[in-house]
């Protein structure tokens, strides 16, 4: 009779490991779909050699993947010319058995 609370608390840790282990695999996966997303914009952002139109393109793309793309133009040599784009993607890092469901994480890249 003493082994039947022990094996349901047993059971109980191991559903709580489970759901937070889960919970935390698919937060490392869209992690990683948001690192991708931000690489793949500053490679389209530099080989569009830095156009206003493409660079919002890609801010209308994170937005219908649920990511703010902000970026800031810079000239490093002074000749007027954009040289980089400095990026910064920001993603939602949700963990619901952690109740980390909310915060924000940011990414940031240089298109050269």
């Amino acid at each position: 009779m003493e082994g039947i609370p022990k094996v349901f608390l047993t059971l109980c840790c191991l559903l709580a490991l489970l759901l937070s282990s889960t919970g935390i695999v698919m937060a490392g996966i869209n992690a990683g779909k948001a690192d991708a997303f931000l690489s793949d914009a500053a490679i389209g952002v530099a080989e569009g050699n830095f156009q206003d139109e493409v660079i919002e393109a890609w801010v209308g793309e994170a937005v219908e993947h649920g990511y703010l793309l902000t970026y800031c133009k810079k000239d490093t040599n002074g000749d007027a010319y954009t040289d980089l784009v400095d990026m910064t993607l920001t993603y939602e890092y949700n963990i619901p058995f952690l109740k980390t469901q909310g915060a924000k994480h940011q990414l940031k890249t240089y298109a050269k």
